[in-house]
């Protein structure tokens, strides 16, 4: 936190009751900034805060539908391709049917059917990754994880505010609540 008058840091300036936040910039004379804060008064604005960035139900499912929304989509690009492609084979196959082949035509039939072979391929590998993505949680377990942090910001359990703070706000130790 930086003050906004000079951009100074904002700090541990006294340790009466408990301790007390404001502009160290203050004490070394650069700022004339000399409002100081209650450490309780600030670490509960600061839970509050954290609390407001915790994600609700809704927005998780959301972002997880949008995250699995992308793989129907590449399958069924590649599937238009391999049907435009499968024309394009139809028609030489035909025209050349017809006695009217050439060594131009014969190098794009042979380019078609090598292009059919890489789709198929795609197509297979897609919808081996898709079966085997890892399936999103269901909406009663995201509840139940952000309950139980919600829980754990709003009950007395916690005494330790700053643990509680360091405990969301490090990455590191998010696996023990999910």
């Amino acid at each position: 936190m930086n003050c906004k008058k000079y951009g100074s840091t904002i700090g541990k300036v006294s340790g009466k009751n408990g301790g007390y936040f404001g502009c160290l910039g203050t004490k070394r004379g650069i700022c004339d900034n000399k409002v100081k804060v209650r450490r309780t008064v600030l670490e509960s604005i600061i839970l509050h805060e954290v609390k407001q960035l915790l994600p609700t139900p809704k927005n998780v499912e959301s972002k997880v539908r949008n995250l699995y929304s992308n793989f129907p989509n590449q399958i069924r690009q590649k599937e238009r391709e391999l049907l435009t492609e499968e024309r394009k084979l139809t028609n030489f196959i035909n025209f050349i049917g017809e006695g009217k082949g050439t060594i131009s035509l014969n190098q794009a039939l042979l380019n078609t059917e090598i292009k059919i072979d890489s789709l198929e391929n795609e197509i297979g590998f897609l919808n081996k990754a898709y079966s085997k993505v890892i399936q999103a949680p269901t909406n009663e377990w995201i509840e139940g994880r952000l309950s139980h942090i919600q829980k754990n910001f709003s009950t007395g359990r916690l005494n330790d505010q700053r643990w509680c703070c360091g405990m969301y706000l490090d990455p590191s130790h998010w696996s023990q609540f999910y």
